[in-house]
């Protein structure tokens, strides 16, 4: 017997690309899933609600996959970083609550990607929010959830075990800044 899977025909309609104001409008815990070479990690996704709209009326959203990881070679650490405008200190590598990005704006590189005669398009990098844009209020629930997340965070893997001798890191409780540094 074949299994043949076929494109459903759908179409969807593609957000802008270029940079694109955004707010950052919740992060999802995916579990622990097979990354590059069946390595087992810990992963999440963030989603952004663009201010461009779709035909519909509605915000185009957008969502990127990370490790969750703030090594200095992991991309969510680079995003953050460039988000931010300054690297992490060394207090908050020891745990930073992802809960304080959810809200604050941005703006979002955007590229598209050809690929099996679709068109994809991708969070390229995430920049500060530029000076004089009209403040963004998150429109999504934090109810929400795209089914995609819903079933990659069903079929997640328990945790790797940890070598014996070491321990698990522990999470400071976020700290307030007073500069401009958004979250």
């Amino acid at each position: 017997m074949s299994l043949i899977a076929k494109g459903t025909g759908e179409k969807f309609e593609t957000p802008p690309c270029g940079l694109q104001p955004a707010i950052c409008a919740n992060v999802y815990d995916l579990g622990y899933q097979k990354g590059l070479e069946g390595k087992i990690q810990h992963k999440c996704a963030l989603l952004w609600e663009l201010a461009e709209k779709k035909q519909d009326g509605e915000r185009f959203m957008v969502t990127k996959l990370y490790t969750l990881s703030l090594n200095e070679k992991a991309n969510l650490r680079k995003d953050l970083t460039s988000w931010r405008t300054r690297d992490f200190t060394d207090a908050e590598l020891e745990g930073f609550d992802l809960e304080n990005i959810i809200g604050k704006t941005c703006q979002l590189n955007l590229v598209a990607t050809q690929r099996n005669g679709s068109t994809y398009v991708n969070v390229d990098s995430v920049l500060p929010a530029a000076k004089g844009l009209p403040p963004m209020v998150v429109i999504a629930g934090r109810d929400f959830c795209p089914e995609w997340v819903k079933k990659m965070a069903a079929s997640a893997l328990p945790p790797p075990q940890a070598p014996i001798g070491s321990e698990a890191p522990q999470h400071a409780e976020g700290e307030s800044f007073t500069d401009d540094i958004p979250f």
